[in-house]
């Protein structure tokens, strides 16, 4: 994206829970608000959704006329709704005012900065706070997985499978979006009452196509986090850490949408390694050197020429914290 925002993102949200001191914790917030503008990524399964959406509309021939937007442009949303909709339906009201209710409701957390999200985390539901993986059971997976490969395109796959499974869902929301969009029928699917033959051509279909190399950075919420499982599984001598998974998920956004995702080395030698090449696949600069962090963001200063992207400046155009503080 062209922009001179640093998006908030969950996982950012997930990384300032682990602050046990609360001060500090909302002072770190603060400094996303002023680094982000308010701007945010959506919640992971809206984001995959839309990559689903424009990979059919591009690969289909009957969307063809089908005008949408750059997926690019398509993923941001504000801070208090990286979480994903929370819209309140009230049905004790008439319709009209649901929709009026759910509009009021909508405008105020608009302007909810980020930092308010940590005034009392006591408030937060508990599976915000929980850790949502386990890293041993991840270790003890990488090396039984690593045993079973003998070449990192195959140990690629098998992890990519892994994260078509977990993707599931959302890509029959896509389905069922693009039916509704062509019927006018809302039809959801449920995967839970699906059986494991019913799922495996849709399975199968994304699985083939990268396996003949026919998608290449179409689909990043697959290709980055199986790339960097099967980098971190083909490295025998690399124990993943608890910060390694929560950086594997930054780097599924920031990889494939920002212009530079700042890292560390480790990151950056499994990204830019000869298997995956994510810097040169979705032209993004991956710096992990302070130095040349620095030197790059003034070179860019002095060089820019390229605008903003005109949907996040017609959504979010100037500091929205500051219009509504001055409304």
């Amino acid at each position: 994206m062209r922009t001179d925002r640093l998006p908030a993102e969950f996982w950012v949200f997930q990384e300032l829970l682990k602050q046990s001191d609360s001060e500090t914790r909302k002072a770190t917030a603060a400094l996303v608000d002023r680094l982000s503008g308010g701007v945010a990524f959506m919640h992971h399964g809206e984001i995959v959704s839309q990559e689903v959406l424009h990979f059919i509309r591009k690969s289909g021939s009957r969307y063809i006329d089908v005008k949408q937007w750059p997926v690019h442009e398509c993923i941001w949303t504000r801070t208090m709704s990286f979480l994903g909709d929370r819209i309140p339906v009230p049905s004790a009201f008439s319709e009209t005012d649901q929709l009026l209710i759910q509009k009021n409701w909508e405008d105020f957390y608009f302007f909810v900065p980020f930092e308010e999200l940590f005034t009392d985390s006591r408030s937060f539901p508990r599976n915000f706070k929980d850790i949502l993986y386990n890293v041993d059971d991840i270790n003890r997976r990488k090396r039984q997985v690593r045993l079973e490969h003998r070449s990192f395109k195959s140990l690629f796959l098998a992890e990519l499978m892994h994260t078509i499974k977990e993707n599931e869902h959302h890509w029959y929301e896509a389905m069922s979006y693009l039916y509704y969009l062509e019927s006018g029928k809302e039809e959801p699917i449920n995967t839970d009452a699906m059986t494991e033959v019913e799922k495996q051509p849709a399975r199968n279909l994304i699985w083939f196509l990268f396996k003949k190399n026919k998608i290449t950075n179409e689909l990043p919420s697959y290709h980055i986090p199986a790339g960097l499982y099967a980098a971190a599984c083909w490295d025998i001598t690399r124990q993943m850490t608890q910060n390694d998974v929560l950086d594997f998920y930054h780097a599924q956004l920031a990889i494939p949408y920002c212009d530079i995702f700042l890292t560390d080395s480790c990151l950056k030698s499994l990204a830019c390694s000869r298997h995956l090449r994510f810097d040169e696949v979705y032209k993004t600069a991956i710096i992990a050197d302070p130095g040349e962090a620095v030197a790059h963001f003034r070179d860019r200063l002095e060089n820019r020429d390229a605008p903003t992207a005109p949907i996040l400046q017609e959504l979010f155009g100037s500091d929205t914290y500051g219009r509504s503080s001055s409304s």
